[in-house]
């Protein structure tokens, strides 16, 4: 029963996503029945697709696994080592490394051109102005910028093989390790984001590797295990959620909700609560050292505290949407209060279905908070007016995380390249390193047009497999592994709660660097004999 609930979900996730793909809207729903019955179809047929080739790959490891654990091949240094070769060519073409335009507005940050602020995450400034630092005391801001590259480079090398090893001793088939370390080593949002300097990546590294020592304290207090024997798992996952925690805004609230369900899980599966609260208080340490920098740190070295008027922008969105559904419904009355917060002049200029990038850009962050109560009661009236349109101003924005149908039809990686007109972060690319990036970024345009590669880079991919692993977990009552799942869960519902941008794969990190834990946790459960259904965890 559970998974046809599964199936409806996602095929009607899949009819939705279609009709705003291609349409904008709602249509497919109410307007055109005969693509509706096509998107319906189609969305049918992909998820059985899929849901029998998850199947049959379940079957031919279990039939073809190792009969002993000596027979298994895979080794932490073999992965690390063959990941290492496969990512290096990358690490040479973006020679000094790739960077979002964020991070150079990190670096004006750091280095005092502009306020030092947390509007984007400080740490982040720190890490890559104190490498830049360096190259200039040396005389080389190019070398200081790619040391920095050179430490994410190394912390993504060694996280991501770990939790790939991590997964395929459980299974101990040689098929599987291979596979996925071919997949890690040479799929595209592994390897370029291993030499760009983007938030995302490191980010989703440290929520994947929580998740992975949560599994290990979880099978040690199952295993009797002493609390000694755990204490060094505890204090890993504590490192873990200080680093996730700094690089992203969001971090801190997943695992804050991670450690509160970790404790009833321990609790439940501990014979002794003094273990179960020993191990959880260690694992809180990374989330209490945060809250000392956020909150102490940040503000005695100058960090500005932003006004969080970034929150309306999403309201403006809905707003700029009934202007373009609605427009005679804009009094001038309306326009005066919107002028106070955003330049109304713009809005069908700027205003873009798929995306709110068009109308932050007219926002004024500064806008008072009066300005702002007005705004929020002129939209709470339009939304409530029209209140459709707040759900397909938000579905339109995300629908491409719902379900596999927006497609990467552009190199849209981070190997960015800014020229920057500041002396300190000044960085010049070799000439032969120029000529190897541009050969390097036209094959990486071709490879991610491929069918195949395309729809490896599907978000909506891997917002199914989090979904069919949250349901098969509970179909074989797993219950307590649901809290691995919770940095993808979060991440999900991120998606319905701040729309951001309808299909570009660095929001969904946290899922695909987590889709082979997800895999791999319901091979070892599906190998189970049938009696473990009614085991509680």
């Amino acid at each position: 029963m559970i998974f046809i609930v599964l199936d409806i979900i996602l095929v009607l996730f899949y009819l939705f996503s279609e009709s705003f793909r291609d349409t904008d809207s709602n249509a497919y729903l109410f307007g055109d029945v005969f693509m509706f019955i096509v998107s319906l179809l189609r969305g049918m047929g992909l998820f059985f697709g899929l849901k029998t080739v998850f199947f049959y790959l379940l079957s031919f490891l279990d039939d073809g696994r190792a009969k002993e654990s000596g027979d298994f091949k895979g080794s932490y240094l073999k992965v690390l080592l063959v990941i290492f070769i496969l990512w290096l060519p990358c690490l040479i073409a973006l020679y000094p490394g790739g960077y979002p335009f964020d991070v150079q507005i990190q670096l004006r940050q750091f280095f005092g051109y502009e306020v030092l602020s947390d509007a984007h995450p400080p740490f982040n400034a720190f890490f890559v102005g104190s490498f830049v630092r360096i190259g200039n005391l040396i005389g080389n801001n190019t070398f200081g910028f790619f040391l920095a590259t050179f430490m994410h480079f190394l912390f993504m090398l060694f996280t991501v093989s770990y939790a790939t090893w991590f997964i395929a001793k459980r299974i101990k088939s040689n098929v599987f390790f291979w596979t996925v370390v071919l997949f890690v080593g040479t799929t595209s949002m592994f390897v370029v984001y291993s030499s760009s300097l983007g938030k995302d990546a490191p980010y989703s590294c440290g929520l994947l590797m929580m998740a992975v020592f949560f599994v290990k304290i979880l099978e040690k207090l199952k295993e009797k295990v002493k609390l000694k024997g755990m204490v060094y798992d505890a204090v890993l996952f504590s490192v873990f959620s200080l680093i996730t925690s700094l690089t992203r805004h969001n971090g801190i609230y997943i695992t804050i909700i991670m450690l509160a369900v970790m404790l009833f899980v321990f609790l439940k599966n501990s014979d002794s609560k003094g273990c179960a609260f020993s191990v959880t208080g260690i694992a809180c340490a990374g989330a209490v050292l945060f809250l000392l920098i956020n909150y102490v740190v940040y503000p005695l070295a100058g960090v500005e505290r932003t006004s969080g008027a970034l929150i309306y922008t999403n309201m403006l969105q809905h707003v700029a949407r009934i202007n373009d559904l609605y427009p005679d419904e804009i009094t001038d009355a309306d326009i005066a209060v919107i002028n106070k917060v955003a330049d109304y002049s713009k809005f069908s200029e700027r205003y873009n279905p798929i995306t709110s990038d068009g109308i932050k850009s007219v926002t004024d962050l500064d806008a008072d908070d009066t300005a702002v109560k007005e705004f929020k009661k002129l939209w709470f009236a339009k939304v409530k007016k029209h209140p459709m349109v707040l759900i397909d101003s938000a579905y339109n924005m995300t629908y491409g995380f719902f379900a596999p149908v927006s497609e990467n039809v552009v190199n849209d990686f981070s190997n960015w390249y800014y020229e920057s007109e500041w002396p300190e972060f000044d960085f010049k690319i070799p000439f032969a390193f120029s000529a190897v990036r541009n050969l390097y970024s036209s094959v990486l345009y071709v490879f991610v047009s491929l069918p195949v590669e395309r729809f490896i880079h599907n978000p909506g991919l891997y917002s199914w497999i989090l979904l069919f692993t949250l349901t098969y977990i509970i179909y074989k009552k797993k219950y307590a592994y649901i809290c691995a799942l919770i940095p993808g869960i979060m991440t999900f519902l991120v998606y319905a709660i701040t729309p951001s941008y309808f299909g570009h794969p660095r929001y969904c990190f946290p899922l695909v660097y987590a889709a082979i834990m997800y895999i791999g946790l319901c091979i070892c459960f599906g190998r189970e004999n049938d009696n473990t259904k009614t085991e509680t965890d």
